[in-house]
């Protein structure tokens, strides 16, 4: 596929497999993304990936916006059709939604609401779409604007719309200096914080790297895993990789990939020669994606707060990079507002048409999924699956997966 010639803020739905889009294309995507703050989680690489392994039988929808020959936004979607018997409905979904949870804010911030409006019509009127789910996205996503003024234009014409709360993500806004970000902390805090820092330090020799050469993350990263699962393991639980179908190798993928960017960063912090936490993270334009922490956990290295330390010292780094932004993930960390983190609502929009039978049996569809995924995570894999015998236990089910929209 080669990047399409398009009209002054002209919608192009690209009916292609990921593996047949070309390098032009790829790096159109890249430069867009990049400029109108788009996360890592937008990157061709990082969707490619994703795809490879989630893809499935699933259909790939790429959307592009473009002025003359500029692609100007972008939408990456992939339809898939779930349900059972009459409730079975055409899902659009952002490739990467569902395994596991991110925020997905989509590069359509310099479009215009017409386009993104003739976007959302492609997908119910070329690809035969019941349900449109744009999300998870952050209230501070850049297009939000564009959709609303979008999604309104739609409401007049036969649509209808409803906005789901998900969860909170935690963003860092760091200052100039560390002395800035630790001051800026409570008493308490600074204080508690700081004091574990100095009795770590003099308890061993302590050393903080970053590890982002291309040629060294790999190994960085099966450094990681192993760190990550030994301290779940500690606590009885699977941890992120026993949590998430493939992945281990999915994310050694992005790592191999996202590294010939130089996106890729492993925060370490190690006392006398041995690995004491890593944390696993993309850069992207001035943010920082912390994806998952490891520490090395029992006898002293709990009671000398090595995770409380490492933190500190990833964010000391962090700041002497010129990071400004650090975007910790989804969910409501108690630890991480002790730090400074702000939270910020992350949401999901969804869209169908109206009619008396179809509109029913969308939101009955809804509703339905809601429900099933809801008693599998609650019910099944957090109270019966944790607790069966370590050999039976397994990760997520990707069919199940499938009707968390």
């Amino acid at each position: 596929m080669r990047v399409p010639a398009l009209g002054a803020h002209e919608v192009r739905l690209v009916r292609a497999c990921s593996r047949t889009v070309t390098e032009e294309c790829e790096s159109a995507m890249d430069r867009v993304a990049g400029e109108q703050g788009a996360p890592v989680y937008m990157t061709w690489d990082w969707l490619k990936s994703w795809w490879e392994f989630y893809g499935g039988n699933r259909e790939f929808a790429l959307v592009l916006v473009g002025d003359r020959d500029q692609v100007v936004g972008f939408v990456p979607w992939y339809i898939d059709s779930v349900g059972l018997l009459g409730l079975r409905r055409r899902v659009a979904r952002i490739v990467g939604a569902n395994v596991p949870p991110k925020t997905f804010d989509p590069p359509i911030g310099g479009c215009s609401g017409d386009a993104v409006e003739s976007m959302v019509r492609a997908l119910f009127e070329q690809s035969r779409c019941d349900l449109v789910c744009l999300g998870p996205v952050s209230a501070s996503w850049r297009g939000k604007k564009v959709w609303q003024r979008a999604i309104e234009r739609l409401s007049a014409s036969g649509y209808r719309w409803q906005y789901r709360r998900l969860d909170v993500r935690t963003i860092f806004l760091l200052p100039a200096t560390f002395e800035e970000f630790v001051a800026k902390l409570s008493s308490g805090e600074r204080k508690g914080r700081l004091k574990r820092l100095r009795q770590l330090s003099r308890s061993c020799h302590l050393v903080a790297d970053v590890v982002s050469d291309a040629d060294r993350v790999e190994a960085a990263f099966e450094e990681f895993v192993e760190l990550h699962q030994r301290q779940w393991r500690s606590a009885g639980r699977r941890g992120h990789f026993g949590a998430w179908p493939k992945a281990v190798p999915f994310n050694r993928q992005l790592v191999t990939r996202q590294a010939e960017h130089g996106r890729v960063r492993f925060y370490r912090l190690v006392g006398d020669g041995q690995l004491l936490a890593s944390r696993y993270t993309y850069l992207f334009g001035r943010t920082l994606y912390s994806e998952l922490p490891a520490r090395a956990t029992g006898g002293d290295w709990d009671r000398r707060g090595v995770g409380i330390c490492s933190m500190l010292k990833f964010v000391e780094q962090a700041i002497g990079e010129g990071i400004s932004c650090i975007d910790s993930g989804i969910g409501h960390y108690e630890h991480k507002e002790n730090l400074g983190g702000t939270e910020e609502e992350v949401g999901t929009w969804y869209i169908w048409k109206s009619g008396v039978v179809q509109g029913l049996l969308t939101r009955l569809s809804l509703m339905a999924s809601r429900y099933a995924i809801d008693m599998y995570r609650k019910l099944w894999y957090r109270r019966i699956h944790r607790h069966l015998p370590r050999e039976w236990q397994r990760p997520q089910s990707e069919a199940w997966l499938r009707y968390d929209f």
